[in-house]
Parts: structure tokens; sequence; C-alpha cells
């Protein structure tokens, strides 16, 4: 994972790439409002079962939860001792190598013989084209038949499109999945639409330029029972213009519960961040707001909005006699961060010309952070790892940890008291883990093998104590999900 690749999974697009949008307004579940920022997160990891049945309906897809027996091996490491009784111990956050992973986790894992993937809080199956959802309660495997499907196609700015999607209610929670087919494909080819459902049960659909160069993403509040679209931004206005009639409009995050921020220009060049008051129907740039140009990135956390500049430099010893660069001297980024206070609009910094903390970090003295889309992140200074609360700026030292993980992301859970980090997936698997429980100030590294016949290739929170790793078979159908629970 590149630079720019962790610093977009952290903070949602930036606005130098448009890679992607990560801050947008096409939540997919009830769980994920519309006006949160989405990562692109993707599975999860291993759990202890020792019984399993399997719902009638289920059988013929041979989807089965099978006791955990040798399927992975916790590596010892040579580690010296930490220093016991001091006060600084007490103040920081302490190590534990696992050697045994039942201290930590409850294991259940579970296999079928076709694509099964986890979805927020349940589980979907895909056979030839036809996607069928189910939990896991307990032991069993419990199909969910409450399930409202939508086909409609809609009509917006002389657009034609289609909102294809699955409506799924298990219990008291909902959901909606967006399908994908060829031929939901607008009539004009410019336009696709996205169902969500925020956390107040209100409906949205986002309409997304995903063919045009320049990147659009518009949410429209939706009545799935009369199918009446309203644009709730029709009336706010930036530089004399409608929002709704820039070709950038991109980038959608919450701030609080009446403000929310949009990326908004005419070219990818020229757009600049904006925090729109959805009760005064306005819009200011944040560049007005902060004084500060070139804002690349901006997140909502709790009344406060996390904003930040990106600057470029090239080594010092970088350049051959032409003026060119060679392999060994590249130009690299560097990050300022910061707090705007939305009550008291007081500004404080977090970081100061930091680096990305990535997989292939080059030796140089910089600051190194590895942001996690939530309250705090991991900061590696003078050889030393922190833990660093973005609403305080106060920082917590992780004793006795060098950070040498190979750091390829760092997962933050919905309540943002639990971090995932992990390194590359290697020897069929994701070899090194950490669980970092903040509340418990305990940091839980894991180096493990996989000792089973499945491929790993992907690790993600499922809810906010549970992590998933998802494996497939090579050459054959058929995948596991491996899913821990934190005890």
């Amino acid at each position: 994972m590149t630079e720019k690749e962790v610093i977009l999974h952290a903070y949602g697009e930036i606005k130098e790439c448009f890679i992607e949008e990560s801050l947008e307004f096409s939540g997919t579940s009830k769980r994920i409002s519309p006006w949160r920022w989405i990562a692109a997160a993707a599975l999860m990891i291993l759990l202890f079962s020792t019984a399993y049945r399997v719902n009638a309906q289920f059988r013929k897809w041979i989807i089965s939860i099978v006791p955990v027996t040798t399927r992975e091996q916790i590596k010892e490491k040579n580690t010296s001792p930490g220093q016991r009784g001091s006060k600084k111990k007490q103040e920081g956050i302490e190590i534990s190598e696992v050697k045994e992973i039942e201290n930590i986790l409850e294991a259940q894992y579970i296999t079928a013989n076709h694509y099964v993937e986890p979805y927020q809080d349940i589980y979907i199956s895909t056979e030839q084209g036809k996607e069928s959802y189910f939990s896991i309660k307990g032991n069993a495997i419990v199909p969910i038949s409450n399930i409202r499907h939508i086909k409609r196609k809609l009509h917006w700015k002389k657009h034609t499109g289609w909102i294809n999607a699955d409506m799924i209610s298990d219990q008291e929670n909902q959901y909606v999945y967006n399908l994908t087919q060829e031929n939901d494909v607008p009539d004009n080819g410019q336009y696709t639409f996205s169902l969500s459902q925020d956390d107040d049960g209100d409906y949205w659909v986002t309409a997304s330029a995903e063919s045009q160069m320049e990147p659009y993403s518009y949410p429209l509040k939706y009545n799935v029972n009369t199918k009446k679209l309203t644009d709730v931004f029709g009336d706010i206005m930036i530089r004399n213009k409608s929002l709704q009639k820039y070709h950038v409009v991109t980038n959608w995050g919450k701030l609080s519960d009446h403000l929310c921020c949009v990326l908004v220009g005419d070219t990818q060049k020229d757009a600049v961040y904006y925090l729109i008051d959805m009760i005064n129907h306005t819009a200011v740039s944040m560049e007005k707001l902060t004084k500060m140009d070139d804002i690349c990135f901006v997140r909502g956390l709790e009344h406060s909005v996390i904003f930040g500049t990106i600057s470029t430099e090239q080594h010092k010893d970088s350049g051959d006699a032409d003026g060119g660069l060679t392999a060994e001297n590249e130009i690299q980024d560097y990050y300022d961060c910061y707090r705007l206070d939305l009550q008291t609009w007081k500004q404080q910094e977090l970081y100061h010309h930091v680096r990305i903390w990535s997989e292939d970090p080059k030796e140089d003295d910089s600051d190194r952070v590895a942001f996690t889309g939530g309250r705090y992140d991991l900061l590696e200074q003078r050889k030393k790892v922190y833990l660093v609360d973005e609403l305080t700026g106060k920082r917590t030292e992780i004793e006795k940890f060098d950070g040498n993980l190979e750091m390829g992301s760092v997962l933050v859970n919905d309540s943002g008291d639990k971090l995932l980090f992990f390194g590359k997936f290697t020897e069929r698997c994701v070899r090194k883990i950490g669980v970092l429980d903040i509340p418990k100030k305990k940091l839980y590294l894991i180096d493990r093998e996989n000792l089973t016949s499945y491929d790993e290739n992907a690790i993600s929170w499922k809810d906010d104590t549970t992590f998933v790793i998802q494996a497939d078979r090579k050459g054959q159908q058929g995948s596991a999900l491996f899913c821990y629970h934190i005890k």
C-alpha cells in the first residue's frame, strides 16, 4: 500500500489525487449513515467453536461452522522482559505477546463451497449471480428471509438511471445492499444511483457520475414508498452558483448534526472544501474559516473538524546531472494536520511535517503517522511509538514497541476504542497482527501461521469486538471466514 493509498484510506479522497471517494453519501446500511466517512476496509480472522448445525435451506450450499483444530498456530517470539513496577509503564500502554490465542480471542470458522463475504453484522452468499443473506446466532447459521427488493428507474437533472437494491431486515437491524448488473447502466451512460439508509431511518439516493473525468457524488433524500426524490441541498449557493451545478462535487462528510463538508469546484484543480450549514442553508469555504490555503483533507470528529495540507519535497541528494530524478531519489509527501473546534472555533496543530506510516518506510528522521480515520492515531517519533488522541492532543507511549509490523494499514472499530493493525499478506496469510485495546491500555501482538488449505486475502472489523479474515481456495470454488471475538 502506497503512502497516498494509506492516507486515502484514513481520510478519504485527497484533493490532488481524486482516486476514490471515502467520504460520501453512498452509505450501504443503517449503521453507515450517508453522512459518514465510508472506508474501503476489507474483511476479518479466526475463532473457536465446538459444534455446528445448519438450517435446512442452507444445506445445499454446504455452509457450515466447524471446529478450529490445527488451523492456525501462534509463533512464539523471544522478547526481552519489560520493566516491572515502574510508574512510566502504568501511564503508558503495555505490550502482550499472545502465546495462546484463546487467552484473548474466541474463534469461529465458517466455510462454504462458494463465495461468502461478511457485510456489516450479516453474511452474503452469492451463487450463480443470486445473493442470499444469513446471520450467525451462536453456532447456528440462520437464513434471513425478510428481504424487500427494489428496482426502480429514476429521473434527475434530465438524466435517467436505476436503483437496484435489497432492503434486508434481521430482527431490529436494517441493511441496504446495492446490487450491480450490466443492464443497470444508465441510459445516457453518465449517472449511477445507489440507495442507503441513515441512522435516523431515512433513505437517500446518491447520484454518481462515475463515467465522467470529474468526480461527482450528489445525495438526494428518497421516500421508498412514494418514490419521491427531494433535493435538500438545492438552495445551497456557492459563488452565486447552485451546488448541484458544479462539475466536481464529492467527498461528503458529516461534521455535526447540522454541519457537513464537501469538496466543490468547476475542475479538480480549483476544487476546495466547503462547510455547509443545513439549518441556515449557507456554505463557507474551509480556507476562509481557517485562513489556510490548499486544504487537502477534511473529516468530522465529535464537534471538531480534522483537516490538513500536503507539501511535496525532494530529497536533498536527489536529481541527476540533467535535473531528472533517479529511482533512489523520490519525491516525498509531508502532512500538516489540525483540529478546528466547531464550538469555540479555535484551531490546534496536531502534526507538523509528518510522513504517512507505510509498508516500506524510507530511512529519514521524519515523524511517521498511521491515521485511522477515528479519534486515535499511531505516531512514531524519535524511535518511539505513541497513541495520539486527536481531540486532546495527548500522546501515550506504547512501550517497547518499535512499530516493526510492516504495517499495511490501521483499522478502527465503530466505537473508536480498539485499533487493528496488520502487516503484509505473506505465506498465504496475514502473519503479524496487532490489537490495541485503548481502555485497557493493552497492545496484543500476534505472530501466526496459516495451516489451512485456504489463502487469506483480506481483514476488517465486523463489529466493535470482532474482526474477520477472509480466505479462498486457489483454483477451487469455496471460501472461509475466520472470525475473532476479543474477550
